[in-house]
């Protein structure tokens, strides 16, 4: 209670001095203290959007410390104080999203050219992470999307989820320079999770509204196996949930998972299955790296399509959201469970795509400050036969979800051959 009666002084003397130091800022007034933290309020318009930083001296450097819509005419924010923090600021809005209706902040987009550049087998191929971003330039996508920057310490964070044996059994694998491979899968591997921390960076500071990641290797089956386990590297969801934790402690305290990929997310369940902070829901096929408690994961049987996917989910999985209340979503992005799948198939359309990404929006809209990251998993060729594979399905389903994220509106169905 004492740190918390001297960051309430701290926090009063500053809202009357923080014009003195030229910063952009607005005056907050103290509510209460609480243990370990305070409560202040400011002045707020209705559909703006207010960030809040914190800093040890006045001289910086200043770190965010939580983005804040404004539906009333005044806001509070709860406030954990740490040994680092002795300043908060609330900047002046810049401008004004209003991330209750859609196409008002732009989606980001998380791709980098070096994915193509490792090989591990014919299914888990460049072409998919290519023939996505081929579509999103061809349907004149890209050029509205905000591009991510990868984190450049994502190392301390992989260490934080995977052990140092796994993570030296990753970094051992060879390239394969007999299928063109340029690169070993471990340092892409390492790309690929420092775009993804990139865009829980961007979401979380208040960049973009929500962001899509075209990475590979997927991860949502690692755990620990110290080599390339169901095409999976590194542990990216679960990676990027702890990140989000530990970087924003003041307004992330609850990350959901949803993952919507044929096969079951065993590696992400094995790291957050019991760790309160997190809420996985995962709705697969069953037979499939299953295994451990199904209490939160929806096993689908047959041809389910969109229907069976939404009816699971309004059954099982929104109540869970509801109760949870999570402060950040991420989406391990399947599309394996798209009809005709080469490695997959639950009979999800591409419309189908489009209504599940809008119930997590709805979600996250609620409760998360329409924070959302979604992560390619899953998804390959058609399975119609031609050699090589063809990507028609992938590409028009990514399409789907990328543009429900951006626009917030349900696409219309488009067929996949």
């Amino acid at each position: 209670m004492a740190r918390a009666l001297q960051a309430t002084l701290v926090l009063v003397a500053l809202s009357f001095s923080t014009m003195a130091h030229g910063q952009n800022s607005l005056r907050c007034s103290v509510i209460r203290a609480q243990q370990n933290g305070v409560v202040i309020a400011w002045e707020a318009a209705p559909g703006r959007s207010y960030t809040l930083e914190e800093t040890s001296s006045l001289h910086g450097p200043w770190r965010p410390a939580g983005v804040y819509l404004a539906t009333t005419n005044r806001l509070a924010a709860s406030l954990t104080i740490s040994e680092r923090t002795k300043f908060f600021r609330i900047l002046q809005p810049q401008r004004a999203p209003n991330l209750q209706s859609a196409g008002t902040w732009q989606t980001g987009y998380a791709f980098d050219p070096r994915f193509a550049n490792y090989y591990q087998n014919s299914a888990e191929v460049p072409q998919r992470v290519l023939s996505i971003n081929q579509q999103l330039k061809d349907q004149g996508l890209l050029g509205e999307l905000a591009p991510i920057e990868p984190v450049p310490d994502a190392g301390a964070y992989i260490a934080m989820v995977h052990t140092p044996a796994h993570i030296q059994g990753i970094h051992s694998i060879p390239i394969d320079q007999g299928h063109g491979a340029t690169e070993p899968i471990g340092v892409i591997a390492d790309l690929a999770t420092a775009h993804v921390l990139g865009a829980v960076r961007d979401v979380c500071e208040g960049k973009i509204r929500n962001a899509f990641c075209n990475i590979r290797p997927p991860g949502h089956h690692q755990i620990n196996s110290g080599y390339s386990y169901g095409f999976c590297c590194h542990a990216n969801a679960v990676i990027a949930g702890r990140f989000a934790l530990e970087r924003y402690p003041n307004f992330i305290k609850r990350v959901m998972i949803v993952d919507w990929d044929y096969h079951h997310g065993n590696g992400t369940q094995f790291f957050v299955g019991n760790d309160p902070a997190f809420l996985f829901y995962d709705t697969c096929a069953g037979g499939f790296y299953s295994g451990g408690d199904e209490s939160h994961h929806g096993l689908m049987t047959g041809n389910p399509g969109n229907d069976g996917f939404l009816r699971e989910w309004e059954n099982e999985m929104l109540p869970l959201a509801k109760e949870f209340k999570p402060d950040l979503i991420l989406i391990c992005a399947g599309f394996d469970s798209k009809k005709g799948d080469l490695m997959g198939g639950l009979g999800l359309t591409a419309r189908g795509y489009s209504l599940l990404t809008r119930k997590v929006m709805d979600i996250a809209d609620a409760f998360s400050g329409g924070r959302v990251v979604s992560i390619l998993e899953g998804g390959y060729a058609d399975n119609n036969g031609q050699f090589p594979g063809t990507f028609n399905g992938l590409k028009q389903a990514v399409e789907n979800h990328v543009r429900t994220l951006m626009t917030g509106e349900l696409q219309p169905e488009t067929p996949f051959f």
